[in-house]
Order: structure tokens, then sequence, then C-alpha cells
């Protein structure tokens, strides 16, 4: 059963919390976050086995703004999700694909690497490209 998730806010002055908004989880169930360095909030999340859905937020409301279907992706038990240069990196287990929203003609989601060990979390520092 899906479930929707929160945002909140962290202080950097004594480490409060303020509860953000509930994200409303759109077609994916769950799901790995990223950003942009201009401060938008991806997340890379199923919709069932083989469709898999990298969706936009409003990080204000929660609010879906749009969902960029990515099929033919295997079931898996673990993902990730990383922005740079504006292109997305999708990890599923040991297979990294590459998404690039700017690219009309290229393969949604195409093969990029491989290796072996299984991917849980991706990040990207703030300072990344845009």
């Amino acid at each position: 059963n899906r479930t929707d998730s929160a945002l909140g806010r962290i202080s950097t002055a004594d480490f409060s919390f303020t509860p953000g908004p509930t994200i409303l989880a759109g077609s994916s169930q769950g799901g790995e976050l990223t950003g942009s360095p201009d401060g938008r909030l991806f997340n890379y999340g199923s919709t069932s086995a083989d469709v898999w859905l990298v969706s936009e937020y409003d990080k204000l409301s929660g609010k879906v703004l749009s969902e960029v279907r990515l099929p033919n992706i295997p079931d898996n038990s673990s993902s990730a999700i990383a922005r740079f240069g504006g292109a997305f990196y999708l990890f599923n287990d040991d297979t990294v694909r590459r998404y690039d929203p700017a690219a009309p003609g290229v393969p949604v989601a195409a093969m990029w690497a491989t290796f072996p060990e299984r991917v849980v979390g991706a990040g990207v520092s703030t300072c990344a490209p845009p």
C-alpha cells in the first residue's frame, strides 16, 4: 500500500525541526528523492513491476508537478537517484541508467553502466553543475 510522506525543515542554527507539507505520492509507490542546484525536488519510484517514474514535486505544497514514465526497468530490491549536469542517474541494483530530459530522441533511461555492487543510495553535492 502506498503511503504519503512529509517534508520538513531543519534549522542550521539550532537543529530544530519544523514539519512541512505532505508529499502527495502521485503514481509512484515511495521512492528516492534528489534535488537540483536551483532548488527543485525530484523522486524516482515505481508504480509496479517494470514501470518506474521520475516525478517533480512542489516542495512548498507537496503536489506532483510532473511525472515521466520509464518503462522496461526491472523490479528490484534497491534503487537510488542522483542528478548531475541536468541528467538523472537512476540506480537499480547493479545497473545505472542515464535519463536526460533535455535530450530529444535519446531513449528514456538508456542503460549507462553496470557494476558488481548493489547501490542503495546516491547523492550529489549542491555544487554540482546544473
